[in-house]
């Protein structure tokens, strides 16, 4: 797979798509993903975020993949994707909800798939996820984020809107 259509109106109202949204919360600023498009639409039309793409593939049904956990803290307004149980633990004890399963990705990387990384706002402390290497390069340059690393592996798609 290597498109990814990035508007809501051209995926049916489902849940676990093969394909993540980035949205993100005009006012506070929070970044959200999620292989739902109900969600996704439900965000848009009634709280007001943003579709910013639909920047990579989500679920894919194999036995490599692992479970994408969601991080919350409501205080923040941050969401921690992660496939590594240590982080649940650091998350859990410095404000972050667990939120449970929101997708599936790759935990390590295999031929064929993207990095997707994980950054955080200077100021904030909010985290951004991009599959995007350009993306994420412009970002740090700015000096508004910095780089966390690698949260897992995807294959990104190179028609998404980015920033």
């Amino acid at each position: 797979m290597s498109y990814a259509a990035q508007t809501l109106d051209a995926y049916d109202l489902a849940d676990d798509l093969a394909v993540a949204f980035r949205l993100q919360d005009p006012i506070t600023g929070e970044w959200q993903l999620t292989a739902s498009s109900s969600e996704a639409s439900q965000r848009v039309t009634l709280d007001s975020w943003k579709l910013v793409d639909v920047p990579f593939a989500a679920n894919p049904n194999d036995s490599y993949v692992a479970d994408v956990v969601a991080l919350r803290s409501e205080r923040r307004h941050d969401t921690i994707y992660t496939t590594n149980p240590d982080l649940y633990d650091r998350g859990a004890t410095a404000d972050y909800t667990n939120l449970g399963t929101v997708f599936t990705a790759y935990p390590q990387p295999l031929p064929g798939l993207d990095p997707v990384f994980q950054l955080a706002s200077q100021s904030s402390g909010q985290h951004l996820y991009t599959g995007s290497a350009q993306e994420r390069d412009a970002l740090v340059s700015s000096g508004q984020w910095r780089p966390e690393g690698i949260a897992f592996y995807s294959v990104s798609f190179p028609n998404a809107a980015g920033l």
